[in-house]
């Protein structure tokens, strides 16, 4: 109800909501009770309650199909919070030399991590940068192996430095930013993360091509990027039956949410999205295939 409804903007919902397809799944005992002591009225409630989480959750692990006649060349973008310039270089380097992403988002880019990764190469792999390294966990950036020009920041008045850019391919111009919002902490902080996302830019079908990849600080329970989805984008791990997969966090107590997304406009399609773990970083990166239109 709380989903539908969308009522979660306010604490304790934004933050408990994240855990909605645990939720799901422990709402089949219920009804396995039922049945068991044949309490048929509570048994059909129970198959209602399990059918509506159905509806949210079984999509998220299934493909979505399309027409591949409608998309052309492909954009392979990779998506990592290094957990204030902490995470893994060595390993950061590994997966991009191994997965060629055209375009990097990176969130919580520091001054020290830019200097690693300069070090150990990542010019030589995505040429062109559009960056904004902050102490702490205010900085982000992109990486690509096409220009970006016009690099800026999304708005001064979100909570982190967002990195936003135009990436030039071959044959056309994406809009694209290093997503990471405020957490949905209890207070203020809830106030700032449903600003954040009111600064995202929405999906323009009569625009430009748009990519919003890094830390959302939501799952796709949360009606604030539900809404933002709504206005016409994909959400790519949700289209290619990953938008299961958790991203947050790894290696902790905490059940692990999904919260990292790839965003791109839904004029484009998508292939594959995998995750991989990266030593020194809470969150795993995310590493997802757009198809663009042809």
């Amino acid at each position: 109800m709380v989903r539908g409804a969308g009522l979660d903007p306010i604490t304790p919902l934004a933050q408990l909501i994240t855990y909605t397809p645990y939720v799901a799944v422990a709402s089949i005992v219920p009804l396995g009770l039922a049945l068991v002591l044949r309490r048929w009225r509570e048994a059909a409630v129970a198959v209602l309650v399990v059918a509506a989480f159905g509806v949210f959750m079984v999509p998220r692990a299934v493909p979505a199909s399309g027409d591949p006649s409608r998309h052309g060349d492909t954009i392979v973008v990779l998506s990592l919070n290094v957990l204030g310039g902490g995470a893994d270089t060595d390993r950061i380097m590994a997966l991009i030399r191994r997965e060629h992403p055209d375009l990097v988002s990176i969130q919580e880019l520091t001054d020290d991590a830019v200097a690693r990764l300069d070090a150990a190469g990542i010019g030589r792999e995505l040429p062109h940068r559009a960056l904004r390294p902050r102490p702490g966990v205010s900085g982000t950036g992109l990486y690509s192996t096409f220009p970006l020009v016009e690099g800026r920041g999304l708005d001064e008045e979100s909570t982190f430095d967002m990195a936003r850019a135009t990436m030039r391919t071959e044959r056309r111009e994406i809009d694209v930013v290093a997503v990471h919002t405020s957490p949905p902490m209890p207070g203020a902080a809830t106030s700032r993360w449903r600003r954040d996302f009111t600064l995202l830019p929405e999906a323009d079908r009569d625009g430009p091509l748009r990519i919003l990849a890094g830390d959302f600080n939501a799952s796709l329970d949360h009606s604030p990027l539900r809404k933002l989805i709504g206005s016409g984008y994909l959400d790519a791990g949700d289209a290619a039956g990953a938008g299961l997969v958790p991203t947050w966090p790894n290696g902790h107590a905490l059940p692990p949410v999904t919260i990292d997304h790839v965003l791109v406009d839904g004029r484009a399609g998508v292939g594959q999205v995998k995750v991989f773990d990266v030593p020194g970083s809470d969150h795993r990166a995310m590493v997802a295939h757009l198809r663009m239109p042809a």
